[in-house]
């Protein structure tokens, strides 16, 4: 599976792909576009995560948003319409988590292959439709970000 994590303008797109047994490219593509301001946009890494402080702490694989000061922040019902990824390791107040957008996160535990998931209110993902699609699994610890 070929993942291309990249900023385009404000928006962080990713695209995945995969390749069959005969080495022919399946098209199979997931695409991912996420609106960011134009400082979060800047705060993009290479590898298509995002660095910014931390407001509180957050747990790998806990879904995270960005709040009005930019700083990253455990998703909750009040801004579950803010988020933009999920945390890729464990974190305290004011350190700068990586944020996994548009990639793989593995730090999830019991997923259904094959199904969707959405953003859940206490920063998880379910597969209750919360009306905040975030991606499907690929494994039980492996969840593609699509959105």
């Amino acid at each position: 599976m070929d993942i291309v994590s990249y900023n385009q303008g404000t928006t962080a797109k990713a695209k995945v792909s995969e390749v069959d047994t005969n080495l022919s490219e399946v098209d199979n593509t997931l695409d991912m576009d996420k609106e960011l301001s134009t400082d979060q946009s800047a705060a993009l890494d290479s590898l298509g995560g995002l660095t910014m402080p931390l407001l509180g702490s957050v747990q790998a694989g806990e879904v995270v948003a960005l709040n009005a000061s930019n700083q990253v922040i455990k998703v909750t019902g009040s801004n579950i319409d803010n988020w933009i990824g999920i945390a890729s390791e464990a974190k305290t107040d004011e350190d700068v988590p990586l944020v996994t957008l548009g990639s793989i996160d593995s730090n999830q535990a019991g997923l259904t292959i094959g199904s969707e998931y959405f953003v859940d209110t206490d920063a998880t993902v379910t597969t209750t439709d919360t009306g905040f699609p975030i991606g499907k699994a690929l494994s039980v610890t492996e969840i593609i970000i699509e959105e």
